[in-house]
């Protein structure tokens, strides 16, 4: 869903934000370097997380629509560009090893030298649960790896699919009642919360991509949605502390978070453009970060295999010539700007025009049976 209004822009520039903040992660990463904020790429996720679930409230808000026709557009929104970052994984799932695992920067982190066994051991397993985006879902337990298989960034994708699953079902109990509303969110934050604790007391997995563990986070996102939305029955004030509530609850039950404070950061700068012409024009300022933002689905999914392959080609065994200053800055002028024409070029070709040819034959027919799949987009069955 792409925010047009001015105010949303602030949504646009946090996307774009949190995406850098995973790619400088798995730089720092690459490079040897540790950061106790800068290298927490999975709080950046915690931000994607919060804006997915308040765009789909948003969605469910402003135009509901039959369950066929929302998880369609969903899936045309993710899924064209997820398989080709899928395939980019494959081709470079072989070079964890030598990069990660066997690099002299983090030759500490053993298991990146086995991941590609591991992976390969249930290649086929771990191929179908990607492509039914569900490889989230699967415990190390049972197969090993199998959320970080052929590219790190997909698990978040898993679990975004996941929740776009149940998305509807539950902002229609949550949001049912509108008197009842924000006091229906903050009670399925604490039991989410709650929930989400006691699952990862036996969850075998490096990575919350099963969405029990992270639905609270995306129940915070829908009801910033509800609470951004001009009510009648309900005023500001109330709303920024029903909010601020939400966010307290849920650092006292998770522990503190940097990544809700970001979130409720941006909810109040939106929410207060709506009503200040000087925020609204603040947003010019910020036009090339929106750009970025506007694009940074792309630059997320794309971005580890091209890190992969500069680092090995270019980086990797001369670590002695560079150091490790050098290898970042070389890797960061190499691969930003590549991975930033590859998710313009994809934004332009793949993904816009699949999203509108999905939007007008979904919204252009009564009758989803009368859709066929084609393998360049969507065709009406005339």
């Amino acid at each position: 869903m792409t925010l047009r209004n001015a105010e949303y822009d602030f949504f646009d520039v946090t996307r774009g934000i949190a995406a850098f903040w995973v790619y400088l992660s798995h730089l720092l990463l690459i490079c040897g370097f540790w950061h106790p904020l800068l290298s927490r790429g999975d709080l950046a996720v915690d931000v994607f997380v919060m804006l997915s679930g308040f765009v789909i409230g948003l969605m469910r808000l402003n135009k509901p629509e039959s369950y066929p026709r929302y998880i369609l557009r969903r899936f045309a929104r993710i899924y064209p560009a997820y398989l080709i970052a899928l395939c980019l994984g494959i081709a470079t799932s072989y070079l964890y090893g030598p990069v990660l695992g066997n690099s002299d920067y983090t030759k500490h982190m053993p298991w990146f030298a086995s991941r590609h066994g591991e992976v390969f051991a249930n290649f086929w397993q771990n191929l179908a649960l990607h492509l039914s985006l569900l490889h989230g879902m699967v415990p190390y337990s049972i197969i090993p790896s199998s959320e970080y298989a052929f590219s790190g960034p997909l698990w978040s994708i898993s679990l975004e699919w996941q929740f776009y699953l149940v998305a509807p079902l539950l902002f229609f109990l949550l949001a049912k009642k509108k008197t009842l509303t924000f006091l229906s969110f903050i009670v399925a934050v604490i039991i989410f919360g709650q929930i989400a604790i006691w699952i990862k007391g036996f969850w075998t997995s490096s990575s919350p991509s099963f969405l029990p563990l992270r639905l609270d986070y995306f129940v915070i996102g829908m009801a910033s949605a509800v609470a951004f939305k001009p009510s009648a029955y309900i005023h500001w004030p109330l709303k920024l502390s029903l909010i601020i509530l939400i966010i307290l609850s849920q650092s006292y039950l998770r522990g503190y978070s940097i990544a809700l404070p970001i979130w409720g950061f941006t909810w109040f700068l939106a929410s207060t453009a709506q009503n200040s012409n000087i925020l609204r024009m603040s947003t010019a300022i910020l036009r090339p970060i929106k750009w970025f933002g506007d694009r940074s689905y792309g630059f997320y999914i794309y971005h580890m295999p091209f890190l992969l392959v500069i680092s090995y080609f270019v980086i990797w065994g001369r670590f002695d010539i560079f150091g490790h200053w050098g290898a970042l800055a070389i890797l960061f002028v190499v691969s930003f700007p590549i991975t930033t024409l590859a998710a313009a070029a994809s934004y332009k070709y793949i993904e816009t025009p699949i999203i509108e040819r999905a939007k007008i034959f979904v919204n252009g027919t009564k009758n989803l049976k009368q859709i066929r799949l084609y393998p360049l987009g969507y065709k009406r069955d005339l």
